[in-house]
């Protein structure tokens, strides 16, 4: 196995170790006799399709990992769709930090340096995210597990997990640690980047910043305070006790004022637990503070390292990661209705880079299709965010075809299929299959466009909105959003560089489309 490319191995489940909204988490072995924990993802509570933290999970965690990965970020070591649910083996962690304290394993003089190391560790990663434009949004104590041997940190869950931008669906995609190291700290640890404000409230109660709680705009400073409350617990040997923001606020506020003014970690608390996002200490800027800098601790600051996003994914047009398995009782993974889909994936032969379709269409076709339906079901949506979804769905589609999986789809619905899941893996529109029922949209009268000057994009695919959206099956829908995730090799995210052509169709004017021709085959 590379660091790139899934194994796709057959897991035999053999005992639960918890439950929770995500859903449910076991023991596994593979065919080996390699323990994992797998994570089995539940279905959203109120349409059964895959909850849209699933989606953001699993895309982001793909990414991460081999040599994109941190030390002290959860490595993934497989995903696989298995019994039509989608499912992710990670390292078995024993216990989390939150356990920890509650045993009070690092209270005293003699547990200082781990309670250092812990700081150092946990803020390595939340460093390594900021370099990168990602926050995780919902940084605890029970998110920090700890290797047994070592009681190294490891950050988990990333379901809340986003980019701060939205420039190329992720943070600006950096070819070389070299090219960009001296802006990448400075510009995505700063206020929410260019295109995309964030002001949601999410998190969890008392580790939730003060920005975040009041719904302004935030950025990956919001990391930094949830870290430091973590390690104000760690310091302090028990949490603090109190299940509301306000009261978390509170409290922290008078446990800062009782610290030692001149000690390191004190020191390092204040900085990190700064209530103004704007004059908080960066995660970067905090590694390099007295507490770590001390020779008897000797940890030093980490270099900045960017994701390798143009080789993070090995998946090309016409070309599938993912591999068969015999199947075997009480297996995860291995044959049946999902892999079948896999192993009947014919490569198209003159599929280019860029995701050619085997109709002959290419991603770049797809780009003024994808954003009618987009500003159709969006509604409001500011033109980046439009930009972005479409250029995911237009991906999304590409690769499909190119892998000859759309089979009894109409082009036009299977395009829906791929706009509601880059909606979701964004994060624009939480509301979107909700509303596709009732959504009225009216068809084009039947027109050619003009022709444009030499060496303008002239789209070979329906640019109408068309009438079959109205007519939005979830059930269809339900089954094709697991192919495409597949297809995509478990990373919605997209970071191929646009041609001329692709931008031209993502930014310039959509024109008059044509009329909806269909090609419904019936249901499958």
């Amino acid at each position: 196995m590379t660091s790139l490319i899934l194994p796709a191995g057959t897991y035999h489940q053999a005992s639960a170790l918890g439950e929770g909204s995500f859903g449910a988490v076991v023991t596994a072995f593979d065919d080996d006799g390699e323990g994992f924990a797998l994570k089995v993802f539940a279905e959203d509570e109120d349409d059964a399709t895959l909850d849209a933290s699933c989606v953001r999970e699993i895309s982001m965690l793909r990414l991460l990992r081999g040599a994109n990965g941190h030390p002290n970020v959860l490595a993934v070591h497989d995903v696989r769709v298995a019994d039509g649910k989608v499912v992710m083996a990670m390292p078995q962690l024993k216990f989390d930090l939150e356990r920890a304290i509650g045993g009070r394993a690092f209270v005293g003089k003699k547990n200082r340096l781990r309670r250092v190391k812990i700081a150092h560790g946990l803020l390595s990663a939340v460093a390594f995210l900021a370099d990168n434009g990602i926050m995780h949004r919902d940084i605890k104590c029970d998110n920090v597990m700890l290797r047994a041997a070592t009681m190294e940190p490891v950050l988990i869950d990333f379901s809340l997990a986003k980019f701060v931008t939205d420039s190329g669906s992720a943070a600006t995609p950096r070819t070389s640690s070299s090219s960009s190291a001296s802006s990448s700290a400075s510009s995505s640890s700063a206020a929410p980047g260019a295109g995309r404000v964030h002001t949601t409230n999410c998190g969890t109660a008392t580790y939730t910043a003060p920005e975040v709680y009041a719904c302004e705009a935030y950025g990956c400073a919001c990391d930094v305070w949830s870290a430091g409350v973590v390690l104000l617990e760690l310091t302090r040997g028990e949490m603090l006790g109190t299940s509301r923001d306000k009261a978390a606020f509170r409290a922290i506020g008078t446990m800062l004022e009782t610290l030692p003014v001149d000690k390191p970690m004190p020191t390092l608390l204040r900085a990190l637990l700064v209530v103004d996002p704007a004059s908080r200490a960066t995660a970067r800027d905090s590694l390099a503070m007295t507490v770590f800098a001390n020779p008897k601790v000797g940890l030093a600051v980490p270099p900045v390292r960017t994701i390798d996003f143009f080789g993070a994914l090995p998946l090309r047009a016409g070309e599938s990661s993912c591999s068969s398995s015999s199947s075997s009782s009480g297996s995860v993974g291995g044959s049946g209705e999902n892999t079948s889909r896999t192993t009947n994936r014919k490569a198209a032969k003159s599929a280019s880079s860029s995701g050619a379709a085997a109709t002959g269409t290419t991603m770049e076709e797809w780009c003024i299709p994808a954003r009618r339906l987009v500003l159709a079901l969006g509604g409001g949506l500011a033109h980046p965010l439009v930009r972005e979804v479409a250029r995911a769905a237009a991906t999304y589609m590409a690769t499909v075809a190119s892998l000859e999986l759309i089979s009894g789809v109409d082009d036009a619905e299977y395009l829906t299929h791929c706009v509601v899941l880059a909606c979701k893996l964004l994060g624009v529109d939480e509301g979107s299959i909700a509303r596709l029922a009732d959504l009225d949209v009216e068809e084009d009268e039947e027109e050619e466009d003009e022709e444009g000057e030499d060496g303008d994009f002239e789209p070979a695919v329906d640019l109408g909105v068309p009438a079959e959206f109205a007519e939005w099956d979830l059930e269809e829908y339900m089954m094709c959003e697991t192919e495409i995730v597949e297809a995509m090799d478990f990373c919605g995210y997209t970071f191929r560089p646009l041609s001329a052509a692709a931008s031209k169709a993502l930014d310039g004017p959509l024109g008059k489309g044509k009329k909806g021709k269909g090609k419904k085959k019936g249901k499958r």
